[in-house]
This record gives C-alpha cells, structure tokens and sequence, in this order.
C-alpha cells in the first residue's frame, strides 16, 4: 500500500503492517508511550481514504470531533488499501538524540528533576511548553525498553540541555527506574520535541495555572518569556497539597524580577497545622474562583491532573473565557 505524507512525500506499507511502524520505519517519529500496542493515545494522526474499521483502543482514546475529524490511532491503522495521512508539523520535524544524565535532584518527596546533556553535535530546537519521549531502557522491574512523554521545563536558549520534571507514578515502569535506578553519568535516548502546547504571539494577559509536575512546561514558558523582553501581564497559579510540595520558589522570585507584570500564586489544599503558611488555601479552582474576575483579554494556559484540567477549564469557562483561548497539557500517568 502507499501512503500520501501531507499530500507530497509517498512512503509504502507492507500488507499487514500497523502505520504506525510504517511511518517509524520511514523515520517518521511518531510519539508514543506504550511502544505502539494502542495503550496511551499518543500517536494520533489525520487518516483520509482508509476502510480499515476503528479499534476499541480508538473508540476509548478519541473524542467525538476527533473521530469525525478522520483521526486515529496509527497503531491501529493496519491500511489495506492506498492513504492519505496528514502530520503536524512537530511529528514531521521530531529527531531521535542521545544524552547524558548530568544530576537527578529530589524538588519533592515525590518528584525529581533531571537535568539531561545532549550529546554532540545534539541541539535540539524546541517551543517552551512541548515534550520529549524518554526511551526507559530494560531494567529489573521490566524486561523490554518502554517509552514516557515528559515536559521540558528548561528554556530554548539553551538546545544542549534539558531539564525534566518527573513525577512518581506508584508502580509505574518509567518513573520508577528514574527514581530507583537512573544514577548521573547513564546513556539515554530520547525523540522530539512534540506537542502544541506553547504561548501564542496575541499580547494578550495570560492566566497559567498548573500543579505538582505540571509546573515543567509553564515554567519553560516563563523562563522563555523572561529571556526575550515578553512583557505580558501574567498570573501564575501554582496547587499543591502541603508546604513541602512547593519547589522552586526562589526560581520564580528571580523570574520575577525580571518579569515585573508576573504574579505567583501558590495554594495549599491540605497545609499542615502550624506550618505558618498565610497565603492562598483550598483547590485550585477555589483559588481561581476567589482571584480571577475579569477575563475579557486574556489566555489561560494549565497543565496538570486531567482532572484539575477539566475542573479549571469548566470554571473558566464559566467566567466567560472562550474555548479557542484556553490552551492545556494534560499529565497522563502510565503505568503500562
């Protein structure tokens, strides 16, 4: 079978073959965090003239606009006649690098920073707020290589160096080999940069709102922001549960300065008594309800739980923020 790519470059698939490797095969990196088996949802793209019937794994993994959009799950694409396939632009530009783990860091009890240098002549030319797919090699507690989506929470300035945000998933194959096994110094490969979730160029106020490791892209934005001049009035709503959840607080102070109109506002759902905390208490979305009035001209950007997204996005939207303005990234714990 031929595949059409965009209309121009043509790729052919053996019968029988998932696109999904028939496009890797080709060097064409579609992200993927379960290795192709329909498990995570990652590898969407826009299918036009296949016959080939929708899997389970699609009807569970696709919204209705998705579906009615022509998009599926390349790994569950099995052509059996000639197609034609559109891809973003970020799938099309994704590259596979290697690099070395230079520090694994605790922020949190449960969330490490890792801190990854590219190896030559690596550079990797990425938007503040996308991601990379780690390739977690085979290690005690899993017998095959498996592949995990995590947001860079560095700044574009510097392409050689990545940092990472990783957030422990309670028996989860690539979060606890970074947590019990990743040491500095070890080999790893990675693939990207992937995603839409970036700032838009409108000049419009901007409302960030994110939780635990959700703080990786907005901070890249941020930091992005601070190193380009982006003067843009901005909020950034930061939920955790207790004090020792906050991290990197003289990071953003420092952003602060140099981003005068940028207002941080961290909450504590659950703070713990006598801990002195007097500043923001209750769910993010009280906290929001208590401090966001007026969003006439601004953009929300949130990154979290799927559930403290779908509960941000609701109230915003209740507020009166149109859809087209409300950008997210929402965190997926794999534990396949």
């Amino acid at each position: 079978m031929t595949i059409s790519l965009n209309g121009g470059r043509m790729i052919h698939a053996p019968a029988g073959r998932s696109l999904f490797a028939a496009l890797r095969s080709n060097g064409i990196l579609v992200p993927t965090a379960c290795g192709g088996k329909g498990a995570c949802g990652l590898c969407k793209v826009r299918v036009r003239g296949d016959s080939s019937p929708l899997q389970p794994a699609e009807l569970s993994s696709l919204s209705g606009g998705e579906l009615a959009d022509n998009v599926r799950l390349s790994c569950q694409v099995k052509p059996v006649n000639d197609i034609c396939v559109e891809l973003s632009t970020d799938v099309l530009a994704a590259r596979e690098f290697k690099a070395t783990v230079e520090s694994v860091l605790n922020l949190t009890h449960d969330i490490k920073e890792v801190r990854l240098a590219l190896l030559p002549p690596g550079a990797i030319s990425f938007r503040p707020g996308q991601f990379i797919v780690l390739r977690i090699p085979p290690y005690a507690s899993s017998r095959f290589a498996a592949f995990r989506p995590f947001s860079l929470a560095s700044s574009p300035a510097r392409p050689d160096r990545l940092e990472l945000q990783i957030r422990r998933v309670r028996g989860g194959i690539g979060t606890t080999y970074v947590f019990d096994h990743l040491s500095p110094g070890a080999s790893l490969s990675l693939t990207g940069p992937y995603g839409d979730f970036w700032l838009r160029e409108s000049g419009r106020d901007v409302i960030f709102i994110a939780g635990g490791s959700g703080m990786a892209p907005i901070l890249s934005i941020i930091e992005d922001m601070a190193d380009r001049g982006i003067s843009r009035k901005a909020v950034f709503f930061f939920g955790a549960r207790a004090r020792e959840d906050l991290f990197h607080l003289d990071r953003i102070a420092s952003l602060q300065k140099r981003l005068p109109e940028l207002r941080f506002v961290p909450a504590l759902s659950a703070p713990a008594a006598g801990d002195g905390w007097d500043g923001e208490r209750g769910l993010i979305t009280e906290v929001l309800e208590r401090n966001v009035r007026s969003v006439a001209d601004v953009e929300a950007y949130l990154c979290g739980s799927p559930a403290m997204i779908n509960a941000c996005v609701g109230l915003l939207q209740r507020k009166g923020l149109c859809e087209s303005r409300i950008f997210y990234d929402k965190f997926t714990s794999y534990r396949l």
